[in-house]
């Protein structure tokens, strides 16, 4: 957000007050700020996963918790990497 000149509601919020409901609710809304966030956040979760996924072969994995709440909002970003990342060898649902 620092480096961006993008208009966004959280702008008017201190680093502190910031929390995954209020940037959620926030990208629900159309901020470009907040749903960059969950697009950057969901990428680096695509890339870690992928990581996981090379190193221990598992059958599943399963995601919960808050950040799941958010759905397409961090799972697209992810998926987008799988799918750059192991179009070859596996399919992505």
């Amino acid at each position: 957000m620092a480096d961006s000149n993008e208009p966004s509601e959280l702008r008017k919020l201190s680093f502190e007050e910031l929390d995954a409901e209020i940037i959620h609710d926030a990208a629900k809304r159309g901020d470009y700020i907040a749903k960059r966030a969950f697009t950057h956040t969901g990428r680096m979760l695509g890339f870690k996963l992928a990581d996981v996924v090379a190193h221990t072969n598992p059958e599943a994995i399963f995601l919960f918790g808050g950040l799941a709440l958010a759905k397409d909002l961090i799972f697209e970003p992810a998926k987008n990497i799988w799918k750059k990342t192991f179009s070859a060898f596996i399919k992505v649902k």
